[in-house]
């Protein structure tokens, strides 16, 4: 009887390695082995340049070419404005000075 049950315990602790052994294996199948390239660990942080504006510049003009965080040339002149407490719509002269947003991208991961 004895031997039964240490045949039994053996067999319930082979059965409990070899589920645990199964279960790795499939967790490191299904996704487990991702890997991050340093290219992918970089962090991206808007901070405030101060430009000068040149004949011609228009609030738009300087938005597209500082969007800071935004896709929308709209929302880009509405940061803008908002930053250099100026109205949406109001005339920018050469030689003011105006904060405009900027990412600033850290590809080392490191903070």
């Amino acid at each position: 009887m004895k031997q039964l049950m240490r045949t039994g315990k053996r067999t319930r602790i082979l059965l409990f390695i070899l589920l645990f052994a199964v279960t790795m294996l499939l967790t490191l199948a299904i996704g487990g082995t991702q890997r991050i390239k340093a290219s992918e660990l970089r962090e991206e942080r808007e901070v405030y340049i101060s430009i000068q504006i040149h004949f011609g510049d228009t609030l738009c003009s300087i938005a597209q070419e500082y969007p800071g965080a935004s896709d929308n040339t709209a929302d880009s002149m509405k940061k803008i404005a908002e930053l250099n407490q100026i109205c949406y719509d109001e005339t920018i002269r050469a030689g003011q000075y105006l904060l405009v947003p900027v990412i600033l991208e850290d590809r080392s991961g490191l903070h």
